[in-house]
């Protein structure tokens, strides 16, 4: 009787059935712990920004960078065709000392240069990813944060994950009329990284940061921006934004 030295067809399709159904198993787990690292790094980089941060804040006698410091060309909004512009981020990164640490992995724009990046050669291209508070930090572009103007530094949002080219992002990014994509950004597990007044960091879902009233929400303690924060929390009422920030 001669001895069979190979798998039958229907030998081949139960292994290859099995492999197909273990990749759809594990897959989906692979793509989750990546993004967890991902976000892991973020976080990271929220505490690196942090520190440098607050550095500059003990360095400029309790004063926070202002939004713009300066301008080196056309001071307008940040989609200014010719702008050139001195952010939070270029007074920061002596403190930080690695361009890196302002890109998120898991953002979709963090290969794309933001406002700061208008052709010139003094000072570095930061890529789109960070933002400062615009609620609070644009109160006055000329005028530095105190921090001790701040009644409550461990409660308001000074820094947030961001898709725009802009180096700063208010809360008026969540309305509608930006775009589901347009503004804020949040992680594929529906969280997003925020750095506080008082500099520490953590990763919180977007509808927390609005909270129920405004007694409690995270972005501004200034009565000419409350009413943004209210029309933010009517907006995340839309079923597709809700499902874009928080996910159901």
């Amino acid at each position: 009787m001669q001895k069979r030295s190979g798998f039958t067809l229907i030998e081949l399709l139960v292994v290859i059935a099995i492999i197909a159904i273990l990749a759809s198993i594990l897959f989906p787990v692979f793509a989750q712990a990546r993004e967890q690292a991902r976000q892991s790094v973020c976080l990271s980089n929220f505490r690196q920004i942090s520190t440098g941060l607050m550095m500059y804040v003990q360095d400029y006698d309790d004063s926070f960078p202002s939004n713009r410091p300066g301008y080196l060309s056309n001071g307008g909004a940040c989609n200014s065709t010719n702008q050139r512009t001195i952010t939070w981020k270029t007074v920061t990164l002596p403190y930080v000392k690695n361009l890196d640490v302002y890109r998120c992995p898991s953002n979709p724009h963090n290969k794309e240069g933001d406002e700061s990046r208008k052709s010139e050669p003094t000072y570095p291209t930061f890529p789109i990813s960070y933002a400062y508070s615009g609620s609070i930090l644009n109160e006055g572009q000329t005028k530095a944060l105190r921090l001790a103007s701040c009644p409550e530094p461990s409660r308001y949002i000074m820094l947030v994950e961001s898709v725009a080219g802009c180096a700063d992002m208010g809360i008026w990014g969540v309305n509608t009329s930006w775009g589901f994509t347009g503004g804020f950004y949040v992680h594929p597990t529906k969280r997003m990284q925020a750095m506080y007044i008082d500099g520490h960091v953590k990763s919180t879902k977007f509808s927390q940061t609005l909270g129920t009233g405004d007694d409690d929400q995270q972005w501004t303690w200034f009565a000419n921006q409350l009413g943004a924060v209210t029309q933010a929390r009517k907006d995340l009422r839309n079923s597709k934004l809700w499902a874009f920030l928080e996910g159901t």
